[in-house]
Order: structure tokens, then C-alpha cells, then sequence
């Protein structure tokens, strides 16, 4: 059976997916640094000094923020992985298509961007990339690469 352009798509689009999961997990990480550092010093009534976490607690949190950069680590190697694979598929592609599928699935520009920086309209944008969403797929079903 024969790859689909859909399915060329959601292939190429992995990278663009992985790159926002991990954009999200360094937010989440920011936000338990920030729990984890609220250890706030209070004085007790026998003058001694007391420290205190935020919510959650300094301990969880760090457990937390560990496991969340073993997260993050793995992510960005699977990303590695996944942008070796478009550029693998873009390289086969080759000429106007394979710029194109650079920009988009490589470098995550928008199609107005795209359209701007090769010199097209949107419209013809939108149809250079159809194209080459084809050759794309028929590069992905040759190299024997399929949807995950």
C-alpha cells in the first residue's frame, strides 16, 4: 500500500510536535525551579532560623524537576532523530520542493513566510507545497519510512 500525502504529513510534521512538547516541558521545569527556590527563611519564637517550602514541598518538587529533565533530554534526542529523517527526506526531494519542505518541517515557518521568503503568493505557496508533499511521500514509501 501506498504512503499517503496525509500520512507524508503527519510524518514530517513530528518534528514540529516533538520541538512544542519540549518547549512545554521546560516551562513545566521553569515552574518547579521556581516551587523548588520558594524555601522561604522564618525566624521561630526562639530566635532560630526555620525554613520552610512552598507548596508542594522542596522535595517533591526537585524529584519532579529530575525526572522532567530526563524528560526533557529524551525528547531532544528523539527530536535529533526526527529531524534527521526530514532532512534525509528533503535532501531526496530536492530543488524549490525541497527548500519548501525545509522551511516548513525543518524550520517551522508558516506558509506566509515561506511565500515571502521564496518569492510566491500564499495561494502558490500552498500549491508548490502540495507537490511536494507528493514526491515526499513517494521518497517516504521508497526509503521504506511510514507514519508513527
Amino acid at each position: 500500500m501506498s504512503m499517503t500525502v496525509t500520512e507524508a504529513k503527519i510524518e514530517l510534521r513530528r518534528a514540529y510536535i516533538i520541538d512544542r512538547q519540549i518547549d512545554s516541558k521546560m516551562l513545566e521545569a521553569m515552574r518547579l525551579r521556581s516551587i523548588a527556590e520558594k524555601a522561604t527563611a522564618t525566624l521561630s519564637r526562639d530566635g532560630a532560623m526555620m525554613v520552610r517550602t512552598g507548596k508542594g514541598g522542596f522535595e517533591n518538587a526537585v524529584l519532579e524537576l529530575d525526572q522532567l529533565e530526563n524528560e526533557i533530554i529524551s525528547d531532544i534526542e528523539t527530536l535529533i532523530r526526527a529531524k534527521r529523517g526530514i532532512a534525509a527526506v528533503v535532501k531526496s526531494v530536492g530543488g524549490k520542493d525541497g527548500v519548501l519542505l525545509h522551511y516548513r518541517y525543518m524550520s517551522f515557518l508558516s506558509f506566509e513566510e515561506i511565500a515571502v521568503k521564496m518569492s510566491y503568493t500564499w495561494r502558490h505557496t500552498l500549491r508548490l507545497h502540495g507537490e511536494a508533499l507528493k514526491k515526499a511521500a513517494e521518497v517516504m514509501e521508497k526509503s521504506g519510512q511510514v507514519a508513527s
